[in-house]
């Protein structure tokens, strides 16, 4: 994959997912497909419970609410929001990531819009969502063409008003190099001036950031 500064090369992100999701996918209801690599069953529950817990104490999940999920991976999220009534979208990079989150939507009895679609090439149209959801995605996009393609498709698809939540690693200083050549530890500020400079502002700020459309919000209420 050919990136965008000095022809730097960056890693082929559907190819490790797709071998991600078949590695792990299976295991322990599928979360190490979407956290992490390694350790024991019960601290991905312990983690599944402390996270649901903190995105809760930000947002408020209703009855036909429209949620993207953007790299929803094996479903968690979409199954979460979904038990809760929303209109729930979930899109992946990963055909195999898609796959098994709509095996595990079927053995909840629940319905969703599942579809195979990277998050700097999204079509949906403008103002499509109450809500899009972003968890440990962004962080993933190395090449800085793309990242920022999707930052904006990212406040472009939620409507005026709606609001945004980025769950990803912003450290206080920029990494010199990329993690496993597939992460990047991009700042806070970067991310903050990134959506800003876009028309999103902060709504709240403790680790899990809370974004919300500021351009016509006013005329939308």
């Amino acid at each position: 994959m050919q990136g965008a500064e000095q022809g730097q090369q960056y890693y082929d992100a559907k190819a490790y997912w797709e071998e991600r999701a078949r590695k792990y996918g299976s295991l322990c209801d599928g979360w190490k497909a979407i956290i992490l690599s390694g350790g024991e069953n019960y601290y991905y529950e312990y983690v599944d419970i402390v996270d649901k817990k903190a995105t809760y104490s930000f947002i408020q999940v209703y009855k036909g609410m429209k949620v993207l999920d953007v790299g929803c991976g094996v479903g968690r999220w979409c199954v979460e929001f979904a038990r809760r009534g929303a209109e729930v979208t979930g899109v992946d990079i990963s055909g195999e990531m898609i796959r098994l989150a709509s095996d595990n939507m079927r053995k909840e009895g629940l319905d969703g819009r599942l579809m195979v679609m990277s998050v700097d090439e999204m079509d949906f149209p403008d103002n499509s969502f109450d809500l899009v959801h972003c968890a440990g995605v962004l962080m993933h996009v190395t090449d800085p063409d793309k990242f920022r393609k999707s930052c904006l498709n990212i406040i472009r698809v939620v409507r005026p008003g709606g609001q945004i939540l980025l769950q990803e690693l912003a450290p206080r200083k920029r990494w010199k190099t990329e993690l496993d050549g597939h992460m990047v530890g991009r700042t806070f500020k970067e991310y903050r001036d990134m959506f800003e400079s876009e028309g999103a502002f902060l709504v709240k700020d403790a680790g899990v950031h809370l974004w919300a459309r500021l351009d016509q919000a006013y005329e939308a209420i």
